[in-house]
């Protein structure tokens, strides 16, 4: 699972049960124990060595044309540039406001 951006996680914050067991793989340390509202997402090089660990990953983001919260971090740049590098996207819908993508290694949907 990766939030895209990172702001994104607030959904997993507020209905903890629709993403029990799948892993964040951004995040280094929770909301609870880092003291902030989405955690603390680890280095950039740490997210491309846990993504390219698994053969999907599903994403949480955006609708096309939403203005940004913050400008995108390092940590969104890479999500980004490994999901475009590595991984084509097999399906994708929207729910409540955000859309939800399924990921695969290329050739792999």
């Amino acid at each position: 699972m990766l939030f895209l951006p990172a702001q994104r996680r607030e959904s997993r914050l507020t209905h903890p049960g629709d993403f029990a067991g799948r892993p964040d793989l951004a995040l280094g340390q929770g909301p609870v124990s880092s003291g902030t509202l989405y955690g603390i997402e680890r280095a950039p090089g740490e997210i491309r060595a846990r993504m390219l660990t698994v053969d999907r990953i599903v994403t949480l983001t955006d609708p096309p044309g939403r203005p940004r919260d913050n400008p995108p971090t390092p940590q969104d740049h890479m999500k980004e540039t490994v999901l475009a590098g590595r991984f084509e996207r097999c399906a994708r819908r929207t729910a409540g406001g955000l859309v939800i993508s399924v990921y695969a290694r290329r050739g792999r949907c």
